[in-house]
């Protein structure tokens, strides 16, 4: 009994677990070419973006701007606010799909016509 319990507790909980799948990794630096997406971001010409990833939640960094995301599925999402470019100060909205090949998406930005519908595209980082 006190063998055969703490087992039967453990085959629920793995039972339970089995249908979970873990997010796409995404932790590292990402280069961003595309300089029209880089001018909305804020983003010099040398900087990339930093990624720290806790299991879904994203934490980014990219010269002196962070931001927070999330992975839902195969989608990124994170709400940015530029401390330079042509949206300074103005919320954009990324919303990517994550593959084997990189991430792809678009900048949306209801308050800056500039960056109202940018699309970009990254590799995965070489770290």
């Amino acid at each position: 009994m006190l063998v055969g319990l703490p087992f039967a507790g453990l085959f629920v909980v793995m039972r339970a677990g089995a249908s979970l799948e873990a997010p796409p990794v995404v932790a590292g630096t990402w280069p961003l070419p595309d300089h029209e997406a880089r001018a909305c971001l804020g983003i010099g010409s040398e900087d990339a973006i930093a990624v720290q990833q806790s299991g879904r939640f994203l934490h980014l960094r990219a010269g002196t701007t962070v931001a927070d995301g999330r992975i839902v599925g195969s989608r990124l999402q994170v709400s940015w606010l530029p401390s330079s470019g042509p949206c300074a100060g103005r919320e954009l909205a990324i919303d990517a799909r994550i593959d084997g090949e990189g991430i792809r998406g678009a900048l949306r930005a209801a308050s800056c016509e500039p960056c109202r519908d940018v699309t970009f595209e990254t590799t995965p980082p070489t770290e």
